[in-house]
């Protein structure tokens, strides 16, 4: 019965860790690292009013959003495409320069070769100094290091085209938003002198400017969280307690 014991705890425990180790110590393919770590700057606000960034979005809310679109763009399909093109990760996924283990073959699929690249990658973000760390492995250094700076590149290409694109909706949103508001502010003002007439009330202009200024301030605030709320759920999601609450008070 002892013998027994011993010949399971052979099987099950150290053949298996022997085995670990003769892999990690003479088999495992050895991975080399490049690293870098980039600056979210919140571009956005450079020759903007502050008033308007803080309606475009939350204070600090930016830099992590702009690092949510990054980070979920290095990590995609579309990343990979562009740099297997150029470094034919592919072909070095499916070669012998990475051991058996981690090495793709002939029926792995474009999913696996997605898989593999991700897990390449570390991206990490410190949302205190707004930084992002970014890691990849490969098994030549200067390789590691070329692809990194590449993905750097497409990352802030992207960022760019993003904030464009950001930049023009906000401007076509404040647009319409204005138009619509004047439309509400004659209405409203035609509304309270056609009342204040029919009721003969003394000194109109007085009372049409106080309201006219809280009307104003209305619909400025309604803006404000408006592109607030837009602003969130692009980063957050939409059954979150912050989107909910200022979609309540909308």
């Amino acid at each position: 019965m002892r013998l027994f014991k011993q010949v399971r705890f052979l099987f099950l425990f150290l053949f298996p860790f022997l085995l670990s180790a003769y892999y990690v110590v003479f088999l495992q393919t050895e991975l080399h690292e490049s690293s870098t770590t980039i600056l979210i700057k919140d571009l956005k606000s450079t020759g903007t009013p502050p008033d308007l960034m803080n309606v475009l979005v939350p204070v600090g809310a930016s830099n992590m959003q702009d690092s949510k679109l990054l980070e979920k763009y290095i990590y995609s399909s579309d990343m990979f495409d562009k740099l297997n093109v150029k470094f034919e990760l592919e072909k070095h996924y499916r070669s012998e320069a990475l051991d058996m283990a981690q090495r793709l073959y002939e029926f792995s699929s474009p999913a696996d070769l997605l898989n593999l690249y991700n897990k390449r990658l570390m991206i990490a973000y410190d949302e205190i100094s707004a930084t992002l760390d970014i890691t990849f492995l490969h098994t030549d250094p200067k390789m590691a290091q070329s692809i990194l700076f590449d993905i750097i590149a497409h990352a802030e290409h992207k960022l760019n085209m993003y904030d464009k694109e950001n930049a023009d909706e906000l401007l076509a949103f404040i647009s319409q938003q204005e138009k619509k508001n004047k439309r509400l502010l004659e209405a409203s003002i035609q509304e309270v002198v056609a009342y204040q007439n029919s009721h003969k009330m003394i000194d109109p202009s007085m009372d049409i400017k106080a309201k006219s200024i809280i009307i104003s301030e209305l619909e400025a605030t309604l803006v404000k969280k408006e592109m607030e709320h837009m602003s969130l759920r692009q980063y957050m999601n939409p059954t979150s307690i912050e989107v909910k609450t200022l979609r309540a008070e909308i």
